[in-house]
């Protein structure tokens, strides 16, 4: 069982999911819970609510390839003990809940918006792992990459959060990522994959001018990996389209395909100039 440590009245800025802390009642471990709402779309028939159990796949995944992530699990909304101050909270949060839970990742330290008032990215002890975690987030589609979504413990040592949106998008045969503000991302789209890295790292890279060369012992860790132990990583968790079918087969097919893809990707993004761009198209040539 868990009970509240913390329970922030206000999201963090950006965020569409609340975020708060929660302690161990036994362990007394620390953890970051993440509500995920479901994605309502006027212009569909039903919600994306499937977004914990996206994340815990990309966090498995991520463990596979040896990627920079904290521990991750998932527990209900009844394994947190709450005072009665936020009932109303915990209350409104719940009507909109995604119906596979709430995700947890261990507490590891400040936000790197937060480490960077003080100190440069270069002071991060394992950038070179970070910039790497690039071609694991284009791998799996996830377009939703903000300098928040790192965090840096104690020792300097930063970490990749947050991977709800990430995966096929609502309509898997599209071949469209599920990415940031739950649009449909490209892997075709040079500009597109800009959003798989927070931008103080994307800075950087154009800063040192970094080449493939640099990505490459990624891409074949990414590449190398078993297609069992990717089919593993889906072992009691559902994925599902907005019509609530399952589709764990599209997913894993998805992720074969894209990894297939990595080099070609990303030679070309580097060629463009590391772009981040919603409207970037391609130029005939490619």
């Amino acid at each position: 069982m868990f009970h509240r440590y913390l329970i922030d009245n206000n999201q963090l800025p950006g965020s569409h999911n609340p975020n708060f802390f929660l302690v161990h009642k036994f362990m007394r471990t620390h953890w970051v819970a993440k509500a995920s709402r479901n994605l309502a779309d006027t212009d569909l028939k039903h919600p994306q609510t499937d977004l914990s159990n996206r994340g815990l796949i990309a966090y498995r995944l991520a463990h596979l390839v040896g990627s920079p992530v904290p521990e991750t699990k998932i527990i209900s909304l009844s394994q947190i003990e709450y005072s009665p101050e936020f009932t109303s909270v915990v209350n409104k949060m719940s009507n909109n809940l995604s119906k596979d839970g709430i995700l947890l990742t261990k507490f590891n330290g400040i936000c790197l918006t937060d480490f960077l008032k003080l100190q440069e990215i270069t002071d991060v002890k394992n950038l070179t792992s970070l910039l790497r975690n690039f071609v694991f987030n284009l791998w799996i589609g996830n377009y939703d990459k903000k300098d928040s979504d790192y965090v840096v413990d104690q020792n300097r040592v930063a970490w990749s959060i947050d991977y709800n949106l990430s995966g096929p998008g609502a309509f898997p045969k599209s071949n469209l990522s599920l990415g940031e503000n739950a649009w449909g991302y490209s892997m075709k789209n040079t500009g597109h994959v800009g959003f798989c890295l927070g931008n103080v790292f994307r800075q950087h890279m154009i800063k040192d001018k970094i080449s493939l060369k640099f990505f490459v012992p990624e891409i074949s860790k990414v590449k190398g990996l078993d297609k069992q132990k990717i089919r593993e990583a889906f072992q009691g968790i559902t994925i599902t389209d907005l019509n609530g079918e399952k589709i764990n087969n599209e997913y894993i097919s998805f992720l074969d395909k894209r990894r297939g893809l990595l080099e070609k990707i990303i030679k070309r993004w580097i060629k463009a100039g590391y772009p981040r761009d919603y409207r970037y198209q391609e130029k005939k040539s490619n």
